[in-house]
């Protein structure tokens, strides 16, 4: 589960850096959509796939049991930042690639040790 959400966060990085990907992703969509709305889209793929996989993770024990919501939109908006941060950045692959190596961090941190 906590591979999953590496993983997933991965491939959103890969996406917003995919020719226009990342421009209408992350800039476009929230300036036309309004930001609300954009949000309201966004649970319903990426935004709404992270809290279920924190709260699988909690059930199997991998991490320690707390509210799902406030650690998931912590984890959701460390995510958003940093894909914005690649989008603006020349080489976006690469800096993708260094934010998802920052994140399975961040994520391997919140595992309980046995």
């Amino acid at each position: 589960m906590l591979a999953a959400m590496v993983a997933g966060t991965q491939h959103y990085f890969a996406a917003t850096a995919k020719g226009p990907t990342g421009q209408i992703i992350l800039r476009d969509g929230p300036a036309v959509l309004g930001w609300e709305r954009w949000r309201e889209i966004d649970a319903q793929h990426f935004g709404g796939k992270l809290p279920r996989a924190i709260a699988a993770a909690m059930e199997a024990g991998l991490i320690a049991r707390q509210p799902v919501e406030p650690l998931a939109r912590l984890l959701l908006g460390a995510v958003t930042e940093a894909a914005v941060a690649c989008a603006g950045r020349a080489d976006i692959a690469r800096a993708g690639a260094e934010y998802a190596r920052a994140f399975k961090s961040l994520v391997e941190a919140l595992r309980l040790r046995a």
